[in-house]
């Protein structure tokens, strides 16, 4: 049997307006009927947790005293085949042409300590997606392994070399027997590089390389298959392997099993059972195949379930701050395009206050230029930086090529801050920095909507929004900060 679960990978655009994206996934699906409610919820919840970190390929979460991160491998679609015994009115009611929505994803659990990977993909795009994220291959300590099929494992390695020379493996002993009868030579070559696998207790007592992490039994869809529940500060976060394949599918159809299940019947058992625990004791679920980044609640829904956004109304008390505040994420989590076309991470100013500006070439203000240059020249040896973004919102008073603006800040104002790509800043073509930096409900202090050229926001040292300076008060101003 071939192993390695089959997508078709699809480029979407990334739009961050949580509107648009809904619209766009529908084309890029195809969708020419009026869809399920549960498809749409699914569609909805994704691209609203999706917001800030899609076009990056990575997401990031605090939980309790982690970073967990989910880092997608691949994105695609799965075709119905898979669900060959299930019933067609059902999958034509809950499956857009044949295919639902999926992907692959790996997740890592970030401690003072430790960096743990949880699964390895198919190595498509994980080790790209893993820098973005700023996560280096030699820091990964340990590598658990929900099981053995390809798109789980075959990013151990690049070729012949192993993409993380420092990580032990983690396997369940029944786990382990399958992937020598399936694929010996592989098992070998793993033990080779990494060295003796370490074996999984699936008991929910035994901590797995961190005291949060334990494993949970998941036979089924292989014969040691195993799923890892995350636990700090109160705040659990389940990690389902390939309890399913389908969220469109098998959220509301939980008895439907797929090829892929070695024993589709204990399958189905145990993924009823997992999911009734998941709402059961309110975790917060994610799995490889539902669509990036799928860090959503579910609750019951007749035989089967439905997904929850993750929201202030519901979830525990003693989580919702904090889940509210990693899905509006900080200024450090964005990826931009300076003015020359390279990506630029916030990420790699952080320890530094951060002033942001809308600037133009052409406005009353722009010989704030100056003001900026000099403040910066005082201020930057004190853990500060400035990031400038020019727009052409207002007035059109920004209507040059990236080069020209580039050639007028150098000319004119001798400008040596780091000056962004034009964006807009504005509107419903509003970047998501803007986006974040303009709308309370993503940086949890203020609504503060661009009013003109030059207007400042303040970022602290850990990317939090401190606040929004007017557009005509000078940078150099005494009390700006």
């Amino acid at each position: 049997m071939n192993t390695n679960i089959q997508l078709t990978l699809v480029k979407r655009a990334n739009n961050n307006d949580v509107r648009s994206n809904l619209s766009s996934l529908l084309v890029c699906f195809r969708i020419k009927f009026i869809v399920t409610i549960n498809l749409l919820v699914i569609l909805f919840t994704m691209n609203t947790l999706t917001t800030l970190y899609a076009e990056s390929g990575f997401a990031c979460y605090k939980v309790g005293e982690l970073d967990f991160y989910c880092i997608q491998d691949a994105a695609g679609e799965m075709n119905n085949a898979i669900f060959a015994d299930a019933d067609r009115e059902i999958l034509k009611k809950f499956t857009q042409n044949g295919k639902s929505p999926s992907s692959i994803s790996t997740f890592v659990i970030k401690s003072n300590k430790k960096s743990v990977l949880v699964d390895t993909g198919n190595g498509n795009n994980l080790l790209a997606n893993l820098g973005k994220a700023g996560i280096k291959t030699n820091e990964i300590s340990d590598i658990l392994l929900t099981h053995t099929h390809g798109d789980h494992v075959s990013g151990l390695f690049s070729g012949t070399k192993p993409n993380f020379p420092n990580a032990s493996i983690w396997i369940t002993a029944d786990e382990l027997n399958f992937w020598k009868s399936s694929n010996n030579k592989l098992v070998e070559k793993t033990i080779n590089a990494y060295g003796d696998l370490k074996i999984i207790v699936t008991d929910e007592k035994t901590p797995i390389v961190l005291p949060e992490i334990v494993a949970v039994d998941a036979v089924g869809h292989t014969p040691g298959h195993v799923t890892f529940l995350v636990t700090s500060k109160g705040q659990k976060v389940f990690i389902a392997g390939d309890l399913l394949h389908s969220a469109s599918l098998q959220f509301p159809h939980p008895e439907i099993s797929s090829r892929y299940d070695n024993d589709p019947k204990q399958a189905a058992e145990i993924r009823k059972k997992l999911l009734t625990r998941t709402v059961k004791e309110n975790w917060i679920f994610v799995s490889a195949h539902i669509p990036f980044p799928g860090f959503i609640r579910l609750e019951a829904n007749g035989e089967g379930f439905k997904i929850i956004p993750v929201t202030k109304n519901n979830v525990t008390e003693t989580d919702a701050g904090q889940v509210m505040n990693t899905v509006a994420g900080s200024f450090y989590d964005f990826t931009v395009t300076d003015i020359d076309g390279k990506e630029f991470p916030l990420r790699k100013l952080k320890g530094k206050k951060v002033l942001v500006v809308n600037v133009a070439s052409k406005c009353g203000l722009t010989p704030q230029y100056k003001d900026l240059q000099e403040l910066y020249e005082t201020k930057r040896g004190d853990n500060f930086e400035i990031v400038a973004f020019p727009a052409n919102d207002f007035g059109k008073q920004e209507p040059g090529t990236n080069a020209e603006i580039k050639e007028f800040c150098n000319k004119k104002y001798d400008v040596t801050f780091p000056i962004m790509s034009k964006i807009s800043v504005a509107g419903k073509d509003i970047h998501p920095v803007y986006k974040w930096l303009t709308d309370k409900k993503l940086n949890g202090v203020a609504d503060a909507p661009v009013q003109w050229n030059f207007q400042k926001f303040l970022i602290d040292e850990n990317g939090n929004w401190i606040k929004s300076i007017p557009p005509k008060t000078k940078p150099t101003t005494e009390n700006i900060f």
